[in-house]
């Protein structure tokens, strides 16, 4: 994604503040911090380790089971066919499989689709970002996106992509930081998002703009929860700052309920859409 533009509107202004260029329009920004290639695949490298953790795993799927009792999607899960994009461990996608009617994974690294290939689920339901099909094998019912949106290197090419492989009914679930925030921008670079791998940072108006010349509406908003630890928050120092992740104990078991900054949204594919 350039660094020049923002995607809501290739007219908009940008300012730059530090390490931030924002959009004037609609306020998402782009991170320089992290701009040249050889930090975002640095941070890439270190999500997945994170994300492979079991403990870190089990609370990311009671985190997203309880995004889908409270987005009400849960009473249909079961008539859905869905797609997770950027699925990292496969720990939802895994429980998807069991749970929807068909469980698509898209993820960008070649190693997370062949890990999740070895825990059992079907490889033709699995595929490597950068080389998916024209088609699916099913139009999708609901699209999945755990923190995963704001990695998309071309968000107008995939979600082009997703509207010709989406149900006429079609919705997303997006949980994303928020860029203007109010965390956000009380805490500039010490927001935890701003992170290697998180180049760029999504507001509300950008991202709804954006989804709604793919033909999607925004339906709903909900305040996204996460169960977090000890362990888990400070893996988000150690990545900020290259600390070794310090061994917790007893620790370890804790968990809460947490959200810096973080949005929850579900989009709905309009009628009038073709």
């Amino acid at each position: 994604m350039s660094d020049a533009v923002c995607p809501c509107s290739p007219d908009t202004g940008m300012v730059r503040t530090g390490t931030v260029l924002r959009c004037t329009r609609c306020g998402s920004f782009h991170d320089l911090t992290f701009a040249t290639e050889e930090a975002r695949s640095d941070g890439d490298s270190d999500a997945v380790h994170r994300y492979s953790d079991a403990a870190i795993a089990r609370l990311k799927l009671r985190t997203f089971q309880n995004w889908l009792h409270r987005t009400r999607l849960d009473r249909e899960i079961g008539s859905l066919v869905v797609c997770e994009v950027g699925f990292r461990g496969a720990v939802c996608l895994e429980w998807l499989h069991y749970a929807a009617s068909r469980a698509f994974g898209i993820e960008p690294s070649v190693d997370a689709v062949m890990r999740a290939a070895a825990m059992g689920l079907p490889g033709g339901d699995l595929f490597v970002a950068n080389v998916l099909p024209t088609r699916l094998p099913e139009p999708v019912d609901l699209w999945i996106f755990q923190d995963s949106f704001e990695h998309l290197p071309d968000p107008k090419v995939f979600c082009g992509w997703m509207q010709a492989n989406s149900s006429d009914s079609a919705r997303l679930l997006i949980v994303c930081p928020e860029a203007n925030a109010p965390s956000e921008r009380l805490l500039g670079r010490w927001w935890p998002h701003r992170l290697p791998d998180h180049p760029f940072h999504w507001s509300r108006p950008g991202l709804s703009e954006v989804l709604g010349r793919f033909g999607f509406a925004l339906e709903r908003r909900f305040f996204p929860w996460k169960q977090v630890s000890p362990r888990l928050l400070l893996s988000h120092l150690a990545l900020k700052s290259g600390w070794a992740l310090p061994r917790l104990g007893w620790l370890d078991g804790l968990t809460f309920p947490a959200n810096i900054g973080e949005m929850g949204l579900v989009f709905r594919r309009r009628a009038d859409t073709p």
